[in-house]
């Protein structure tokens, strides 16, 4: 992947983290009208700067004050524009329906999908309880009009699927930006006895943002095209992420504008409101992390985004 990537863990509330998100994907930029929605070169090495690549536009006037005037009244109308998307998408996520995803996903509640209903005891990769979850989120992410598509993979003893729900965008096509959660838990731990492992957090949390974001995003025009990844095998080490991706030519991973991963979000044990954005040393990556930061800071989250060299 050429293109930036982003992990994300901790901060609070769900429906605070699904707001987070849709604004990082409106930032990536993604959603129309955005100031920076335009084509970006990502033909460069890991770790190097990126350059933005400005479609062709008009020869700008000569310098003076009318110009400096016309280009003052064109930045305060972006950033209006800018202010308008973000209150609006954020304004369209549904606590309630956030923190149903998470019961149904961790068990509290009962879940159908593929017409059949259970409580799930637990999400463990391969397991029965597993693939209900995923038919769920595929199920969800249809409805909010997203073509989907299921990945198989096998590694040794492991063995299940990825979704992957998809939107074409309208500027870019062809640059891709994923937002990824993976949706599979642990069991057979001493801290979950009876095999009953809810993995609330961990990870029902960032899988139920990833569908309000496209519940969110069902009828918002997109710049570059959208992928929601949401993934299995996390729990035996990123199996299902390591197949899809090794299974990806040179030029499909370099279509990858950014990524942004998802992760144990929904729990905030001390209270402090911190988002941590661990972006890793990998200078494209910072940059989105910077961006995300101040897309909080300009919406006024209840959010204390800390931006972190780890890799979470």
């Amino acid at each position: 992947m050429h293109g930036r990537g982003l992990h994300v863990g901790g901060g609070g509330a769900v429906r605070r983290v699904a707001a987070l998100a849709v604004l990082l994907v409106a930032g990536a930029p993604l959603a129309l009208p955005w100031p920076r929605a335009w084509p970006v070169d990502r033909g460069h090495a890991p770790g190097s700067a990126v350059q933005a690549r400005q479609p062709a536009v008009p020869a700008a006037p000569a310098a003076g004050p009318e110009a400096a005037s016309v280009a003052g009244a064109e930045a305060a109308s972006v950033a209006g524009a800018e202010a308008a998307l973000a209150a609006d998408l954020v304004a369209r996520v549904d606590a309630a329906r956030v923190l149903h995803d998470v019961a149904r996903l961790s068990g509290e509640t009962t879940l159908c999908a593929a017409q059949r209903c259970a409580d799930v005891v637990n999400r463990l990769t391969g397991s029965d309880d597993l693939a209900l979850a995923m038919a769920y989120v595929a199920e969800q992410a249809a409805a909010a009009g997203f073509r989907v598509a299921r990945h198989e993979w096998s590694s040794g003893r492991w063995a299940d699927h990825n979704v992957l729900a998809r939107r074409t965008g309208v500027l870019s096509p062809t640059e891709l930006v994923y937002v990824v959660a993976h949706v599979d838990g642990v069991a057979g731990i001493p801290s979950c006895p009876g095999e009953r492992c809810p993995a609330a957090d961990d990870n029902a949390s960032g899988a139920a943002a990833v569908l309000e974001l496209a519940r969110v995003l069902a009828d918002v025009p997109l710049a570059r095209s959208l992928v929601l990844f949401f993934s299995t095998g996390e729990e035996q080490g990123m199996l299902g992420v390591k197949a899809y991706v090794n299974q990806r030519t040179a030029e499909e991973l370099a279509a990858i504008h950014a990524l942004v991963n998802l992760d144990m979000v929904g729990y905030d044990g001390n209270g402090d409101r911190v988002m941590e954005l661990y972006h890793e040393d990998h200078a494209p990556s910072l940059a989105l992390a910077r961006d995300m930061r101040d897309a909080v800071e300009r919406a006024g989250l209840p959010l204390v985004p800390r931006l972190n060299p780890g890799c979470g």
